[in-house]
């Protein structure tokens, strides 16, 4: 069990990683969890992943940017001049 549950844990750590986008949030949904997954240019984006904070919460119409080969998630509000910057290389 435990090996399943590391196993799990890296695959996901590897695919949230390798995951590039920048646009516009079309839709935001939350897990009991408060993991979020974002539909981004008409793409689904499962970005279950524990590393990064919860304190600000991602909304519909805030501009994700992640290149692949990082865990640096940068979010833009609508109407602010300021990024809010998610650094997880854990």
């Amino acid at each position: 069990m435990i090996t399943y549950v590391a196993s799990a844990t890296l695959f996901n750590y590897i695919r949230i990683r390798m995951m590039h986008f920048d646009g516009r949030v079309e839709q935001v949904s939350y897990s009991r969890q408060g993991h979020a997954t974002v539909f981004i240019n008409k793409e689904k984006y499962d970005l279950t992943c524990t590393f990064w904070s919860n304190s600000e919460r991602i909304n519909q119409g805030d501009r994700l940017i992640k290149t692949s080969g990082n865990m640096h998630l940068k979010i833009i509000k609508p109407g602010r001049k300021d990024t809010i910057d998610f650094y997880s290389d854990k």
